[in-house]
């Protein structure tokens, strides 16, 4: 739209006028509320006679040196009544601001690891909370700051082992005026408040475990202090049933410690079932606990069951997976066992390993078989296998021959290839 010409703007003139006599501009402005004032005329006769009448009472009371302070009080009292009603809101803001700063002074030093100095000015936060609301403010998204106050403090009591000053904070808090995110802290201090701390009855430490997992059921740390509390009540079934359901939903760093958990158990409950005799169930069990996470006691517990199905082939091709230390126990029970077909021969060709050939070795020499134990050794002497185990064989081979001058030198020459200087 093309703007209006200056000079054809017919209020321009007055414009013009009215910016160098200010003074009846001003003159133009108040007339309308001069006029106004003229018609209240009877009505502001009243007011002044209102005032005139309370001058006559008061002037009794400016007589006296008692009457003045008693005037000078209730006019005082009614301006900061005035204020309160007025302004309520903009000073208890001023304190609200107050605390906000000590909280943020308190977490400040918490995270510096200054726990002392943060319980002060927790303290300060929650005693400010007793006299006014702190749910309003800058604050307000964020719920009550003295409620997060006590949770803090709850937090650094129980760090700090102090169970009976924990407990006395967190019973002060209200529970109706917690937000969301607060309740879940609620529910993972007042678990670890009643777990990990004496003095509670078993059943109520089940309980406020079970309220704490049902109000925060993604919460591992709970979880895993159910878990714990089911497990030392006996209750290993039920234990990894919620653990089954729970680690699904569990999304902090405690996933992979609840799978492992979950493992552990799944284990102990086919060990229990191995001794009940039902192998079904072992077995069950020892592969649930293995789907979950793979573990060197899983795969023990697997050979077992096979040895004790009769099935050797399958324990033997389990047992080529594992380390010697872990599996010589079953290897020697395989190697004596009369009722298990497979021989030294054997199993050196299912488990072609090193390790083997020095359990051959010992198998040999306990059964005296000294001529097999011998080129057993010499095939580990041609394997390059570590000089004391080797003179140590060479050493145990002389002394079923009887030579004791070869076993003396072979002995030396094991304790220098330790480290060890021989004794005379």
């Amino acid at each position: 739209m093309p703007k209006f010409p200056r000079f054809l703007n017919p209020f321009q003139w007055f414009r013009n006028y009215f910016e160098k006599h200010p003074w009846i501009r001003r003159a133009l402005i108040a007339l309308p509320f001069l006029l106004v004032l003229g018609f209240l005329g009877p009505a502001l006769s009243a007011i002044e006679s209102l005032f005139s009448l309370l001058g006559e009472l008061l002037q009794p009371l400016l007589e006296t040196a008692l009457g003045r302070v008693l005037l000078a009080v209730l006019v005082f009292f009614f301006i900061g009544l005035g204020i309160w009603v007025f302004a309520k809101e903009r000073f208890l803001d001023l304190f609200r601001n107050h605390a906000l700063a000590k909280h943020l002074e308190g977490i400040q030093l918490l995270f510096l690891g200054k726990k002392k100095e943060a319980q002060v000015c927790f303290r300060k936060v929650a005693k400010m909370g007793r006299l006014f609301d702190l749910s309003k403010g800058p604050a307000s998204g964020f719920g009550p700051l003295d409620i997060d106050a006590r949770l803090k403090l709850t937090r650094i009591y129980l760090d700090e082992g102090d169970p009976q000053r924990a407990f006395q904070e967190i019973e002060r808090i209200p529970k109706s005026m917690m937000t969301r995110k607060q309740t879940f802290s609620y529910s993972e201090l007042r678990a670890r408040l009643y777990r990990d701390h004496p003095g509670h009855l078993s059943e109520t430490v089940r309980q406020v475990l079970e309220e704490s997992h049902r109000s925060w059921p993604k919460n591992g740390r709970i979880l895993a202090l159910l878990v714990q509390e089911l497990e030392n009540q006996g209750e290993i079934a039920l234990s990894v049933a919620l653990l089954e359901k729970g680690i699904s939903k569990i999304e902090d760093e405690r996933k992979g410690e609840l799978t492992q958990n979950l493992s552990r158990l799944l284990l102990l409950l086919s060990k229990q079932s191995l001794m009940d005799g039902d192998l079904k169930s072992a077995d069950h069990y020892c592969r649930k606990s293995l789907r979950a996470t793979e573990s060197q006691s899983a795969r023990l517990q697997e050979v077992d069951l096979k040895l004790l199905k009769g099935d050797a082939e399958g324990a033997i091709s389990l047992l080529r997976s594992l380390p010697i230390p872990a599996a010589r126990k079953r290897l020697q029970a395989l190697l004596e066992d009369p009722e298990i077909p497979l021989g030294p021969r054997a199993i050196l060709e299912k488990v072609p390993r090193f390790d083997v050939l020095i359990l051959l070795a010992e198998h040999y020499l306990g059964k005296d078989e000294l001529e097999k134990a011998e080129r057993t050794v010499a095939i580990l002497e041609e394997e390059q296998m570590p000089p004391y185990r080797l003179y140590a064989l060479k050493t145990l081979c002389h002394l079923k021959r009887r030579k004791l001058a070869l076993a003396q030198e072979d002995l030396t020459q094991a304790l220098r290839a330790l480290g060890q200087p021989p004794e005379d």
